[in-house]
């Protein structure tokens, strides 16, 4: 027996292969940095939050593999039930796969086992074609004589977007044999499998492309309409453990509104309510499953219009369905009746298009809320006990600086209980490309700039976001996001135990962000995102792992280094620096000479340790030879991440106040020294802070081990500008001397340049053994022995003499 169509429901791609990609492109790309900010990385393989929770959570348990996994689409498909309701419901048979990567073996089994004439997959948030593709790939290789249809909204706005000839080298490069190009396409469905039966032709079939003498031929547009009401999910036709304890729900079509930011309302039919008997009927058949405590109404503009949605609250309270469920609000259609209602018939959360609080910019999305809503509905759910999302972009046309630190203040103000920024998309077919001129659009997607700010600022700012905020919580996107938690919910785990899991998985990213260089997370905060995910065991969270990274010590932070580094000396500008050099391999030079024992007595005299002492030398040999008087060296001192020493010397200046104040320096910058390479890499663009984000040219470097080259921790995007690094290296101490090497860019170190710098250290180093309250003016920097000769010479032959 042949069935008549195989709906291939979602398909979450492979995430290992995404990361690969979007590194690919470069960790300063758009992309990577958004998703940078999303998964960590854990025994070499990319991790999401929903990916790792389930990792973790059956880890050490017998039979785990059989167990219920933890993933992001934990419900059976809404278009899988819809569609598999429609073509039953016109005489046609149907079965379906709900997830692919999940079910791949349930689904070659089928293939195997069954004939089926038609294959359909579906698109419904597909961004590109990659998990389309491996779909078409997969059922071409396991069941080649099923004819393959690919249909829904991704194939709709590309039909209606690009030019004919690319749009067929797309569906060349899918590789299905037809394509239903309508932004429905239900009807077009039935006619095809008509067609092939062979009581229809398919140039016959309107919105429809298929294959003739290897080429496609696209039929004519018309337009598809089909009433919400008229076309109910017939949960019957659908095994209850199939559908579940969560259920999509959909009660509109279409939307009433037109964001500038949005192409939906420009590919759906106009905006259409279900009526509530409808309504009522389907809430009903769902209760009749038997197995359903959880609902997501999926509608966009659910509480539009108003009335219509208070009468649907009095008939789910009057029915006493005992649902918990969650939805997409409007904040300007709301008072505080609608709320109390809400929080009656059972919602547990808001998934609140904030987008921004600032009023020009909801102008310039053409919105219709303004930031009163938000200030009005946000406390109002929080006193009801309805969890709030809120969900904002940075970016679009119109943004500033000042713009986006007021929608972070009113996150401040209000706290909703979750959030999640993005990056502003430039996409062509949204409303906001017609205005492109008034706002100085130039490049779309994630590679564009505008009169007031750009792709990269917008970055800057989301990843500000990321470590200004514990409250709200960070929601991590893609693999998990607002519609997690209620899955997570509906799984036993409490909203404690969620929020609990969400800040251990964040504590791992901020470390990755703030070490970059680190192979893997420490011990101590993957211990606790493992006892976050082991949510019913009983070993506790260790809550301290959230203070390393927290939102306070961030904000001290970043008050501490714009205050440190503001009005910056001109070397921490990158201004002698050609750009060419960047990131260029620095060639090692002149090893100095050192007698340990006296390096420590000049420390000892100073009261300083020893990296506060040649760091005041550094400081005394820029002076002298350059003319510095203020400068900043990066330091890696100890096992800790990089951090700026900003060093300040006069000709009257005393040397052993110069190493003081160096230890001074260190001292107070150590507890906000893991920050500062996000700090100074993006907020410094912040009006009011730097003008630009400061590169360094100058490094000083104490390696610790043998192992340890201590280089790579110099990784930050600014510290590799660094064009003259000191290093100290203990690894190669003996007890009469340890080396310091000078290493550097030929480019901006010339030769006779650094020959003249070690020639000074070494004697400024000797004066101050000799009296360490000489002033700096009157140490005379004669050399005695060409420094060509005591680079060249073995370290145990030389002796440095203070």
């Amino acid at each position: 027996m042949v069935t008549d169509c195989l709906i291939i429901g979602y398909n979450d791609g492979q995430f290992e292969r995404e990361v690969q990609m979007m590194r690919s492109m470069g960790t300063d790309h758009p992309d990577y940095r958004d998703l940078n900010l999303n998964f960590i990385e854990y025994q070499g393989k990319p991790y999401r939050a929903m990916d790792i929770l389930d990792h973790f959570h059956y880890e050490g348990r017998p039979d785990a593999e059989r167990w219920r996994k933890f993933h992001n689409t934990d419900v059976l498909w809404m278009v899988v039930m819809y569609l598999g309701t429609y073509l039953a419901h016109r005489g046609f048979s149907f079965d379906y796969i709900n997830l692919f990567q999940q079910q791949k073996d349930e689904l070659l089994e089928k293939l195997r086992t069954r004939k089926y004439l038609a294959a359909v997959v579906t698109t419904t948030i597909y961004n590109y074609d990659t998990p389309i593709r491996e779909v078409v790939d997969f059922l071409r290789e396991h069941s080649p004589e099923t004819r393959i249809v690919v249909g829904g909204p991704y194939v709709a706005k590309r039909s209606e977007t690009m030019e004919e000839s690319d749009l067929k080298a797309v569906f060349k490069y899918i590789g299905a044999d037809f394509y239903v190009r309508s932004r429905e396409g239900e009807q077009v469905l039935v006619r095809l499998l008509q067609a092939l039966k062979g009581s229809q032709r398919f140039a016959n079939i309107p919105n429809f492309a298929y294959r003739e003498n290897g080429q496609f031929v696209l039929t004519p547009t018309e337009r598809e309409y089909n009433a919400l009401y008229e076309n109910i999910i017939d949960y019957s036709l659908f095994p209850s453990e199939d559908v579940g304890s969560y259920v999509n729900v959909r009660i509109t079509k279409g939307c009433p509104f037109t964001c500038s930011f949005c192409s939906f309302p420009l590919r759906t039919e106009k905006y259409d309510v279900s009526r509530l008997e409808y309504i009522e009927r389907e809430l009903n058949a769902i209760r009749d499953v038997g197995t359903v405590s959880g609902l997501f109404f999926v509608d966009d503009t659910a509480n539009v219009p108003l009335t219509t949605f208070k009468e649907m609250m009095r008939m789910m309270i009057r029915q006493g369905y005992g649902f918990k469920w969650h939805c997409f609000f409007r904040a300007d259609f709301c008072d505080a009746e609608l709320v109390d209602l809400m929080a009656r018939a059972g919602c547990q959360g808001v998934f609140l298009g904030l987008e921004s609080a600032n009023d020009q910019m909801l102008i310039n999305m053409h919105k219709t809320p303004r930031k009163h809503h938000y200030l009005s509905v946000v406390p109002m759910f929080k006193k009801a006990g309805i969890k709030v999302f809120a969900s904002l972009f940075f970016g679009f046309p119109g943004e500033t600086h000042a713009t986006a630190q007021e929608t972070m203040d009113f996150l401040a103000e209000t706290q909703p209980d979750f959030y999640r920024p993005l990056v502003w998309y430039c996409d062509p077919v949204t409303p906001i490309w017609n205005e492109r001129d008034r706002y100085g659009i130039e490049g779309y997607h994630f590679s564009w700039s505008h009169d007031t700010m750009d792709v990269s600022t917008a970055c800057d700012l989301v990843e500000r976001c990321f470590f200004t905020f514990d409250t709200p919580l960070w929601v991590p996107d893609p693999g998990f996001n607002f519609v997690s938690l209620f899955l997570l919910q509906n799984r036993g785990m409490s909203f404690d135990q969620i929020e609990t899991f969400l800040r251990s998985f964040n504590a791992v990213v901020r470390e990755k962000m703030l070490e970059p260089v680190r192979p893997e997370p420490s011990p101590r905060v993957i211990e606790n995102l493992r006892r976050a995910c082991q949510f019913d065991r009983p070993a506790a969270v260790d809550r301290e792992v959230f203070e390393i990274a927290s939102a306070d010590r961030y904000t001290a932070a970043e008050q501490f280094w714009l205050s440190e580094l503001s009005g910056s000396p001109p070397q921490a500008g990158g201004k002698e620096r050609l750009a060419s050099d960047a990131g260029e391999a620095l060639t090692p030079g002149p090893v100095l000479p050192l007698e340990r024992l006296q390096l420590e007595s000049l420390a000892h005299a100073c009261g300083t340790e020893r990296s506060s002492v040649l760091l005041a030398a550094l400081a005394v040999a820029l002076l002298r030879l350059e003319g510095r008087d203020d400068t900043a060296v990066v330091a890696a001192v100890g096992s800790g991440a990089p951090f700026p020493v900003r060093l300040a010397a006069t000709e009257r200046s005393i040397f052993r106040d110069l190493a003081r104040a160096a230890e001074r320096r260190m001292a107070v910058a150590a507890p906000h020294r893991s920050f500062a390479p996000i700090i100074l890499s993006g907020v410094c663009r912040m009006p009011g802070y730097l003008k630009a984000p400061p590169t360094f040219d100058l490094g000083y470097l104490e390696a610790t081990s043998a192992s340890d080259d201590g280089l790579l921790r110099f990784a930050a995007p600014h510290y590799r500008e660094l064009a003259l690094i000191l290093r100290l290296d203990a690894r190669e101490e003996r007890e009469e001397g340890a080396a310091l090497h000078l290493l550097s860019s030929r480019r901006v170190w010339a030769p006779e340049r650094i020959a003249d710098l070690g020639a000074a250290l070494l004697k400024i180093l000797s004066a101050a053994a000799v009296d360490p309250d000489v002033p700096v003016g009157d140490i005379p920097l004669a050399m005695p022995v060409p420094l060509a000769e005591i680079s060249g010479r073995p370290l145990s032959s030389l002796q440095f003499n203070f």
